[in-house]
């Protein structure tokens, strides 16, 4: 089974809990690592690895195949009228390495954690964004696409949805 395929089982098991935490401010991802942890401890998952750069990555495991991953969770929208305005003129094509330079998001934000991923010399190989999303709502983020399609899995649930992205290094 593919490292998406386990993220999206997954919150198929949590998603009546996750429903309810989506509503808890200020701990959505900390909740998401640690359920993660707990799940996949027996694989290895280690929660907030240090990465190369000092900054510490949400995931990360050697086996079955090496992977790393960052997890977003927005109940709002991304924050920005220029990313917004950047974002809607894309039509839904992905952004570069390019133009994620040229927007400079913040540090902890979404594209920051995809340039990362993009910028961390291999291994490993497998480098997933998966970016939790409210599943009403028609918002910016809902149109941010970071990789071309075919490199993404989605899958709505029953207050959210989930978009799987594997990063590609640069």
């Amino acid at each position: 089974m593919t490292w998406p395929n386990r993220f999206l089982a997954f919150f198929r098991e949590i998603e009546k809990h996750f429903s309810v935490i989506l509503q808890a401010e200020g701990c959505r991802e900390g909740w998401l690592q640690g359920e993660f942890f707990r799940h996949f401890r027996e694989n290895g998952v280690q929660v907030n690895y240090p990465g190369l750069d000092r900054a510490k990555h949400d995931l990360y495991c050697k086996l079955p195949s090496e992977m790393l991953v960052e997890i977003k969770v927005y109940v709002d929208d991304i924050r920005g009228t220029e990313i917004k305005r950047f974002v809607r003129s894309k039509g839904g094509d992905p952004l570069s390495h390019a133009d994620i330079l040229n927007l400079d998001p913040p540090n902890g934000s979404y594209l920051r954690d995809v340039l990362r991923l993009m910028e961390r010399p291999t291994p490993p190989d497998e480098r997933y964004m998966i970016l939790v999303l409210p599943k009403e709502g028609d918002r910016a983020i809902s149109g941010l696409h970071v990789v071309a399609r075919e490199h993404e899995t989605e899958e709505n649930f029953g207050t959210f949805r989930v978009r799987i992205s594997r990063i590609q290094g640069i």
